[in-house]
């Protein structure tokens, strides 16, 4: 079985950093709520509820993206050069062999979805198997499954739930806001308690503005932060497990720019679904045609960065196949100065 660049320690990480954002994000509004009066046992139905709603769409997380991308399921014999790359790199891996999709889109990318390793599923589209040689497509293979293997698929549920947690808290604040805010506006009290009546009534207007910007603002932009927090370096982690796997470095770079430039030459349709599917790819389709404002949130490093690091690596094996020559009939390995 191979050893990955880190894999365990990654993993590792990467619950580490989801504990730590489940704390920072779920206290404060915890206190909140708690301050505002609420209650708890409020509180704990909106979590379950929001718990059940993204176990649900976590469950069928697979099925939802692949309909969406309107890919279908390949057999052997329909592509039986991609279906021997998967079968060898997950025995390799020694892990379970996902499902394998076709998308027919023209426009060259590929991701891995699912609720584990074994139920995940690997889709290609059609554009990608036309431009790629063995290689390059072997490369890519193994990137997508390192997303599986290292379980950023996972944690990538994890975020949204955060995200959308926090959602259904602002929708509770906005309710909270506007029901007391009504009810103090509309109180005939005496004179002496105005000056306490229109203190309620600013307090529960800030309320209910914040409730509006958890939902609508910052409840979107919130679950782009987690995700970036999540993902910042998942897709360059994936490509140096990919790179230690396969042992050529250069196919994955070669890979991306093919894909890179694809992308531009068939454009992706434009809509909502595969907007978000898109999340997944492994080179984000609409990269050269968005603002600077969406490349600040884009979970994808720019595809130049990961050449840039995958040529370094690439440099660094051949420096090492170089310097490490074995003498034929000799059972030792002499080390060559400044190979």
């Amino acid at each position: 079985m191979i050893t990955m660049f880190g894999s365990e320690s990654a993993k590792y990480c990467n619950s580490m950093r989801t504990a730590l954002l489940f704390a920072v994000m779920w206290i404060p509004l915890v206190l909140l709520w708690l301050v505002l009066g609420a209650k708890l046992s409020l509180l704990i139905w909106f979590v379950i509820i929001g718990i059940v709603i993204n176990a649900i769409s976590y469950w069928f997380a697979d099925k939802l993206v692949i309909s969406v991308i309107k890919a279908r399921e390949v057999t052997e014999e329909e592509e039986p050069v991609l279906y021997g790359i998967v079968r060898e790199i997950s025995a390799r891996l020694e892990k379970p062999m996902p499902k394998i999709y076709v998308a027919q889109y023209a426009s060259p990318n590929s991701f891995a979805t699912g609720r584990s390793e074994r139920h995940a599923c690997l889709c290609c589209t059609r554009g990608l198997l036309n431009i790629l040689n063995e290689r390059e497509l072997r490369s890519v293979v193994s990137h997508e499954l390192m997303h599986v293997y290292n379980h950023d698929i996972f944690t990538a549920a994890l975020a949204s739930l955060m995200a959308a947690a926090v959602s259904y808290f602002g929708y509770w604040l906005m309710y909270f806001g506007e029901k007391y805010f009504q009810k103090y506006k509309n109180n005939e009290i005496e004179s002496k308690s105005k000056l306490q009546n229109l203190l309620k009534i600013c307090v529960f207007s800030v309320v209910t503005f914040i409730g509006k910007g958890l939902s609508f603002v910052f409840g979107p932009i919130g679950a782009l932060f987690v995700k970036l927090a999540l993902s910042s370096d998942r897709e360059f982690s994936a490509d140096k497990y990919a790179s230690n796997v396969t042992k050529d470095p250069a196919a994955l770079a070669s890979a991306l720019n093919k894909i890179s430039y694809g992308a531009q030459l068939h454009k992706m349709e434009l809509i909502a679904g595969v907007r978000i599917v898109s999340a997944l790819m492994i080179v984000d389709p609409y990269e050269k045609h968005s603002t600077l404002f969406s490349r600040l949130f884009s979970i994808h490093p720019p595809v130049d960065d990961r050449i840039e690091k995958l040529m370094h690596i690439a440099n660094e094996v051949r420096v090492r196949a170089k310097v490490n020559i074995i003498i034929p009939n000799k059972k030792s390995v002499v080390t060559v100065s400044g190979a």
